[in-house]
């Protein structure tokens, strides 16, 4: 045979052409930037990668002048006003100042297509955007929409708004991917040229930030259980990691007529390329994932009433341990393991929800689970071996509180070193 003796051969199409399995993506009339980076361009990137280059840049900002007006930046992640590292920061310089606070977002059409976003996330971020407008215009602060048609113009997009609105201090939270780097690392420099203007970056969406935590040879662990077990000693030692911030201090009444031009910015429409299929689909679409932080907030109140607690209810405490923390922990001491099933987000989410009804921070352990707790707790799960591998799985760092009433035995978790 003609196949014989080949390892790994193609198969043969009808025509007899040769029909590789994984083709590469053809060139889009011969764009040279639409090729696939060899192996010697991305060495050549991690020598120099954006996010180091960018932190130095902002390690070199001076941000001690008198404030003026302040801008935050939205991007696609943080469009919101609760709980925003970049915005409360802004709010808080432009209450030291006499100015105002004034928001800006970025659309650029080019970038939505360069980077293949979906029509549910295009949807998704253009509803947030509405509702995020409709809540700054109550406390008269301007959300400015500029729109950058080319993917070049973005940064001079940016500083003729600067210099248009006489902003002294800029803020903006951290995008993490290439593109967004190199666009923050352009603004940076340009800033830099500049006097009595300063831009500041902050990390919102994670926890801890980006290399806070090092392998023993000072570079990114890369092995998922290291990194978790000093994921957690890092958020013990820190707990106010988890601390969350207030919505923005509102403008004087004047500001909504001073940046009026500012305030009538209309939120884009979908483009032609990103249209759902069908009136139906976008309805269905919405209803999946609803826009805006109420709407977030209450799919993570519907988790924390109906699933959890009904697990608990219904199928005991080891299986509500292994909902909240992804964790199969065994009943027998023989076939003792652990193995994760669950994503580890709805640990953290339930951090941030009972933190407010947390006990005081100066209660020691013995205080928190009590030799009566821990009888309950026997009692309820029925075997008395089990309760120290289930307070072992969480590394000495969750203690359980059960609280009787007239009706139930609610079983808690919450945060040790927390308030």
């Amino acid at each position: 045979m003609a196949l014989q003796g080949k390892k790994h051969a193609r198969t043969e199409s009808v025509d007899g052409d040769s029909a590789p399995k994984h083709a590469r993506t053809e060139k889009v009339d011969g764009d040279p930037n639409l090729r696939h980076p060899t192996p010697a361009r991305g060495k050549e990137i991690d020598q120099h990668p954006p996010y180091a280059i960018l932190t130095e840049l902002l390690e070199r900002n001076k941000s001690d002048h008198k404030p003026r007006n302040v801008l935050h930046w939205f991007r696609s992640k943080d469009i919101r006003q609760e709980d925003n590292i970049g915005l409360h920061a802004a709010s808080q310089k432009a209450q030291e100042g006499s100015g105002s606070l004034i928001t800006m977002y970025l659309h650029s059409p080019k970038d939505v297509e360069w980077h293949g976003t979906s029509p549910a996330r295009m949807d998704f971020i253009l509803e947030s955007l509405k509702i995020l407008k409709k809540q700054l215009d109550e406390k008269n602060i301007p959300l400015a929409i500029i729109e950058a048609e080319e993917r070049n113009q973005k940064t001079a997009k940016v500083m003729q708004f600067i210099e248009d609105n006489d902003i002294s201090h800029v803020y903006a939270n951290m995008e993490y991917e290439v593109d967004e780097l190199r666009r923050d690392i352009s603004v940076a420099k340009h800033v830099q040229e500049k006097k009595d203007l300063s831009f500041e970056v902050k990390h919102d969406q994670t926890v801890v930030k980006p290399l806070a935590i090092k392998g023993q040879g000072g570079g990114p662990m890369k092995v998922f259980t290291p990194y978790h077990k000093s994921w957690l000693k890092e958020t013990k030692a820190h707990p106010e990691l988890f601390d969350i911030v207030p919505a923005p201090e509102g403008n004087a009444e004047g500001a909504s007529k001073q940046f009026q031009k500012l305030c009538e910015s209309r939120v884009p429409e979908m483009l032609e390329s990103k249209q759902f299929a069908s009136e139906e689909e976008r309805k269905r679409l919405r209803k999946l994932w609803p826009a805006g932080h109420d709407a977030g907030m209450d799919r993570l109140g519907h988790f924390l009433d109906k699933n959890v607690r009904a697990a608990y209810l219904t199928m005991g405490v080891g299986r509500v341990l292994m909902l909240l923390t992804g964790l199969d922990i065994s009943r027998t001491p023989h076939r003792a393991r652990q193995r994760r099933r669950f994503p580890p987000l709805a640990l953290l989410l339930l951090r941030h929800h009972q933190r407010a009804r947390s006990p005081p921070a100066n209660q020691t352990m013995e205080q928190r689970c009590s030799l009566r707790c821990r009888r309950r707790w026997r009692r309820l799960v029925g075997t008395r071996d089990r309760v120290p591998r289930v307070l072992q799985a969480y590394d000495g760092h969750y203690a359980a509180r059960i609280d009787e009433s007239a009706t139930e035995l609610e079983v808690r978790l919450c945060a040790m070193g927390e308030g």
